[in-house]
């Protein structure tokens, strides 16, 4: 891990050193510092550092810890760290895994019959205005408990997160349900149609334009493929799809594309071998 506050200087983290043999995994960054999730022990942690230079370890909402539950990639914005999971709400745990999807979950391998045999997960989500030292729950509306679960946050900028349940109960589905929110704790439900054919978006960095991309589509019927799509939230919290036009970067299914913002626009790279550059008009 390499940290600097001008970029131009930069320091050599030892992540072994400062977070242990359990590593720190993606880290989010905003206007309440940067946080990411590592393990200590075999249990999932929350690391925050105001600076990148210096974390404290911090501890999961108690719900998080119980057997069955699991954190995923937790979000920093202006006054808030917001961070998913998934809890059981009944049931036996009879599998479960963390990081399922890119999103948090837990997902079961349920056998035998009667009421209790299936272990039912619920998605959950909280809110810290003391970067991660005390967590508050917070209501996803209309949220939806099932046998297989997983909740992520998009971070589109300091302002703006969407929250989004992949969900599915016996063999229908699988459903998605959209969240948006500009603090973290009050979120209402939103209809993104355009996001329906993939589950999980990625923001583009340090944009405030609500720029975000897929690299999947997977449409009702049919098979997935690879194909790069690029979204923008509007002013009335509706997803938009960009029309693509010129030399648009290929998905390959070896080296994926890395994208990346800036002034001049969209930057994508194949891992260095050809670059693209996007504007928008």
């Amino acid at each position: 891990m390499l940290v600097s506050t001008n970029g131009a200087v930069w320091t050599d983290l030892n992540e072994t050193k400062v977070f242990g043999p359990g590593g720190l995994g993606g880290v989010s960054g905003g206007g309440s510092g940067f946080a990411g999730l590592g393990f200590v022990d075999n249990k999932q942690v929350l690391w925050t550092s105001q600076d990148g230079l210096t974390w404290q370890r911090r501890a999961l909402p108690d719900e998080l810890t119980q057997s069955g539950a699991s954190a995923a990639n937790p979000a920093s914005i202006d006054g808030a760290v917001v961070l998913p999971g998934v809890r059981l709400e009944s049931g036996p745990t009879i599998s479960s895994a963390s990081g399922f999807a890119p999103g948090a979950g837990v997902h079961s391998c349920a056998t035998g019959t009667g009421p209790d045999a299936t272990p039912i997960y619920a998605p959950a989500l909280y809110d810290s205005s003391d970067d991660g030292a005390s967590w508050a729950a917070v209501t996803l509306p209309g949220a939806a408990d099932a046998i297989y679960v997983s909740l992520s946050l998009v971070r589109l900028n300091d302002h703006t997160l969407i929250a989004i349940e992949w969900y599915q109960q016996g063999n229908v589905g699988p459903n998605w349900l959209y969240w948006i929110s500009s603090d973290g704790s009050n979120w209402k439900p939103v209809s993104f149609v355009p996001l329906a054919n993939f589950s999980f978006p990625m923001a583009l960095p340090a944009h405030e334009g609500g720029l975000f991309y897929s690299t999947m589509d997977c449409p009702p019927a049919g098979y997935c493929h690879l194909v790069l799509s690029m979204y923008a939230l509007s002013a009335d919290d509706h997803i938009v799809t960009l029309d693509q036009a010129g030399d648009i970067p290929p998905v390959n299914p070896g080296p994926g594309v890395e994208l990346a913002i800036g002034p001049a626009g969209v930057l994508a790279s194949d891992g260095g071998s050809n670059m693209w550059l996007g504007a928008r008009t």
